[in-house]
């Protein structure tokens, strides 16, 4: 690791320059927050005719240049500071623009998510780039476990640009195990005192303390309860500068009457505020909370540190109340980069299947690699390295392997001796209702609850603890009439009858049991009509154990205000909630219990009708012969289809019984060559069925696409069900599908009936 040593409060450009080397991704720990590492870079020199490129991961970053960008270019040119505009011209990409045009700037500043929407025009200036900057890199690492867009961003960042161009990722708090190429040192840092508490309720009164004495007090947290329990205790009101996730506005808009003030000596803040957004109070008074035990308010030191540095004229004092994670947590793992290794270098085990829930808990560790029709792993080192921080960080506080982190960073602890106490709220409906309307002016402005807000079907088996259907049931009623109550917030909202149906199956413990009896037997009916006895038994149990969650979630999905199903991608098939019950049962909910018609465009004999296409053949009529008799025994045939290693038939008798079988299918002899040539010996016995699924992704996509016509259909909704498409309440004439003819695939006919 390569140690520059800096002097100054901020960056020059020279030691900025210095950090940048020819055809290497470089990563920098520039140590101290807001030192002018990304403004050094908007002020280097362009070199004529070239461009350079940098990259946040939030929005909130972007803004905030481009802020201080443009108070510059209103500046004469004989303020003390030095001013962009004497340098370069600065462009941002962020939202929704279609702005591809590039030619009228020396430096472009993108969102993560812009950049890569502009990929195509970024694609037709790369010969011209120096220099690319990925800033604020802790959090594109810490974002890529929830934002895909974000994962193995910095490999794809460098494979878009030639091998001569000059890469930095940088960061004030670095994942700590994670490389280091360049640590900027500096010898002048003011040292920082966090003292380090338990105790939320006696940490809360400290805070009101504080704003009872007139002090500026800055507030981090990601809990609703927390602020509730910060607010008045007689009309539960508070008035403070909310620099929040819509997310957490929405949780405490439902508590307290909110009465945001730009000038207000109270600030709160959640994660979302850790960058892109600079506190101007002087000695201001630093609170910041975290639950180890729960998720969504777990963070690192990293973000500590982060959090205390929005404070640009300094931190008089810091508070850290942090509660333990619980006695009963468990790592997933012994040794994580030793299984992930592992997993990923099994070939026992085909990709498609280690992409499936049996091997879910190494999801999250592990990058899919599309090449063309095949996939393949590799190990999410972020990811593995995430975990391991998480990990260390679960010991008791301060950890030992923070202390060099802190140490470079001129930080001290001191703990405050108290027990560790937690506080408990709960959201009571009526209240919700009321404060909701409270706040309507606030939610309008920050439009935090849209007119197209989006119900989210999650599995509250887990999280509540449900056994019962009843349990189930009631669980599910709670959530979709909280996001009624949301969506309603300003009393103008009607529910949907397909809304105003599910409100009144789940909150009739009776009729949802009905329901799910209704369905369970469907099921079963339509498995013992397809599938051997023992076969169908196995299903039929495995569909028990999750039925009352299942039905609860399909009802879920048709309150939405679009009927859909959440992805679950396997490899190149969605196993969505949709394909977790029969046609007949997906048919029964949609028709007999919501009213909504529903049509299905499945391809015509799939599987055989994608093999001959692939031969560049048509399948022939009557394929499968009067009544289709030989449907079934061809689809079993081919799902089992290669060579049996554990057979006593040899290899080569096993060949021409394969031969045998496929004429007397009365298989193509081009078709059963290539399925012979490629698949007899394949590895896995799912590899055919795979490199079938693949044009059947393909397949399905494009007419998807097309149906949606960039949002001008008329219907209530769409989805996957493997190699079909199902249309809901569908009002436009979709005759032209069966004319379609897959681009993958043209000059062939007859995909869809």
């Amino acid at each position: 690791m390569k140690i520059i040593k800096s002097h100054n409060k901020y960056l020059t450009p020279e030691i900025v320059e210095e950090c940048f080397i020819k055809g290497v991704l470089t990563s920098v720990d520039k140590v101290v927050c807001g030192n002018g590492f990304s403004t050094g870079f908007l002020n280097l020199k362009v070199r004529r005719n070239r461009m350079m490129i940098m990259i946040a991961p939030n929005r909130a970053v972007v803004e905030e240049k481009e802020q201080g960008y443009l108070e510059d270019l209103n500046r004469p040119l004989s303020h003390k500071d030095k001013v962009y505009h004497s340098q370069n011209r600065i462009k941002f990409f962020y939202g929704d623009s279609f702005d591809d045009n590039f030619d009228d700037a020396d430096i472009l500043v993108f969102v993560a998510d812009s950049f890569i929407m502009r990929g195509d025009a970024v694609s037709q200036i790369t010969h011209r780039i120096d220099k690319v900057l990925l800033d604020e890199i802790h959090s594109t690492h810490q974002q890529s476990l929830y934002r895909n867009i974000l994962v193995d961003f910095e490999n794809r960042v460098v494979n878009r640009f030639p091998e001569n161009v000059a890469l930095v990722s940088v960061t004030a708090s670095p994942i700590l195990l994670n490389r280091v190429d360049i640590k900027i040192q500096n010898n002048n840092i003011p040292a920082q005192l966090i003292n380090h508490s338990k105790d939320r309720k006696e940490t809360i009164d400290r805070i009101r303390y504080d704003i009872n004495q007139g002090e500026n007090v800055v507030l981090f947290t990601n809990n609703a309860g927390v602020i509730y329990n910060l607010s008045d205790k007689h009309d539960r009101s508070l008035e403070a500068k909310f620099v929040v996730g819509t997310n957490l506005f929405n949780g405490i808009g439902k508590k307290v009457d909110l009465i945001h003030n730009d000038r207000s000596k109270l600030t709160v803040v959640s994660s979302r505020g850790f960058e892109g957004f600079d506190i101007t109070y002087k000695d201001a008074r630093v609170y910041f909370f975290e639950d180890r035990s729960s998720g969504y308010e777990s963070f690192s030191i990293g973000n500590l540190y982060q959090a205390i540095n929005r404070c640009r004229k300094g931190a008089g004092y810091v508070e850290y109340c942090r509660q333990e994670v619980s006695d009963k947590h468990r790592s997933d793992f012994k040794d994580i980069k030793k299984e992930v290794y592992t997993f990923i270098s099994d070939t026992n085990i085909s990709t498609e299947k280690k992409l499936s829930s049996a091997y879910k808990k190494f999801k999250p560790y592990v990058i899919k690699v599309r090449k063309g029709k095949d996939i393949s792993l590799k190990a999410n080192r972020i990811s593995i390295n995430l975990y391991l921080e998480q990990q260390m960080y679960n010991l008791q506080f301060p950890q030992q392997g923070i202390l060099q982190f802190a140490k470079d960073r001129n930080i001290t602890f001191n703990k405050i001796e108290t027990m560790s106490k937690r506080i408990r709220t709960k959201t009571d409906r009526e209240m919700a209702i009321h404060y909701l309307f409270t706040n309507k002016d606030e939610i309008d402005k920050r439009n935090s609850i849209p007119e197209d807000y989006f119900l989210n079907v999650n599995n509250l088996w887990a999280k509540d603890s449900v056994e019962t259907t009843e349990q189930i049931a009631k669980a599910y009623w709670k959530e979709l009439d909280m996001f009624l109550i949301e969506k309603n917030y300003a009393n103008d909202y009607t529910n949907t009858d397909r809304q105003n149906t599910a409100l009144d199956i789940l909150g009739n413990p009776l009729a949802f049991q009905e329901l799910c009896d209704h369905i369970l037997e469907m099921f079963i009916q339509s498995k013992i009509d397809k599938h051997s006895r023992s076969k169908a038994k196995k299903k039929i149990d495995d569909f028990k154990k999750y039925l009352p969650t299942t039905v609860a979630q399909l009802l879920m999905s048709f309150s939405r205000d679009t009927i859909s199903f959440d992805a679950n991608q396997v490899a190149w098939r969605d196993y969505n909630l949709a394909t977790k019950i029969g046609i007949s049962q997906l048919t029964e909910l949609s028709e007999t219990i919501f009213q909504t018609k529903l049509n299905e465009y499945d391809i015509a004999s799939c599987y055989p009708r994608i093999m001959y296409a692939i031969n560049g053949k048509n399948l022939p009529d009557n394929f499968y012969g009067g009544d289709k008799k030989n449907k079934v025994a061809m689809n079993v045939y081919f799902n089992q289809f290669g060579y049996d290693e554990t057979a006593r038939t040899s290899k080569k008798d096993q060949k021409k019984n394969v031969k045998r079988k496929l004429k007397s299918f009365n298989i193509d002899e081009d078709v059963a060559t290539w399925l012979i040539d490629n698949f007899f010996e394949s590895k896995h016995r799912g590899d055919l069925f795979n490199h079938i699924a693949y044009y059947e992704e393909q397949i399905i996509s494009e007419l998807m696409k097309l149906i949606y016509d960039d949002g001008n259909c008329k219907n209530q909704g769409m989805t996957r069900r493997h190699d079909s498409i199902i249309v809901f309440g569908n009002e436009d004439n979709l005759g032209y599908i069966s004319d379609f003819v897959p681009r993958i695939f043209p000059n062939t006919i007859g995909w869809f009936k």
